[in-house]
């Protein structure tokens, strides 16, 4: 057996696995570098979506809170109207009335209702008294109807005491024509 000895250097052969093992290290790692970056944008995304969501949310309870609240007020303007045309001068009225009582009479009781009218009782000191209210309530124009439902006499104190009569009045008002009159008198 004979031994060679080779004195000329040995080249190096190319190793194709060790290049495309490199290859292959480098492409994993930029592609894993690219889908974080990708991954790193499409959460800023989201994020930017959500925040504009939510802003949107806010924005729409906030104009659903105006609307609510321009409603609100518009309802309570109606109401408002409905209250302010319902209002019946009932001052005015009761003036009046104490106009046309007689000298001597005063009011025992005033009751005022817009569905029933007006019921009310005074004190004269004679039955003609009350006969003359009657007479200057019917003459009115605002009134519809008069009723005396009650005259009752009263005697106080011994028997020099004078007699006096207490009337109890039924009145129908004619709301229209009276908030007419009342009007004409404020102005």
């Amino acid at each position: 057996m004979t031994v060679e000895i080779n004195l000329i250097a040995e080249r190096r052969k190319k190793q194709p696995f060790t290049v495309i093992i490199t290859i292959c290290i480098l492409l994993v790692g930029c592609t894993t570098a690219l889908l974080y970056i990708q991954r790193s944008n499409a959460e800023n995304e989201v994020a930017q979506m959500e925040s504009q969501w939510q802003s949107n949310r806010e924005e729409l309870a906030h104009v659903k809170n105006n609307e609510n609240f321009q409603q609100s007020r518009e309802i309570l303007a109606q109401r408002i109207g409905d209250v302010e045309a319902a209002v019946f001068p009932t001052v005015a009225l009761l003036d009046k009335l104490i106009e046309l009582l007689p000298e001597q009479g005063y009011f025992e009781n005033y009751q005022f209702d817009h569905l029933e009218g007006l019921i009310l009782t005074i004190r004269v000191p004679s039955i003609g008294h009350t006969a003359a209210y009657t007479h200057e309530l019917e003459k009115q124009p605002f009134i519809e109807e008069v009723s005396v439902t009650d005259i009752v006499s009263m005697k106080k104190g011994g028997e020099d005491a004078k007699t006096s009569y207490h009337s109890t009045y039924d009145i129908r008002i004619d709301k229209q024509n009276w908030q007419e009159e009342a009007a004409e008198v404020e102005n």
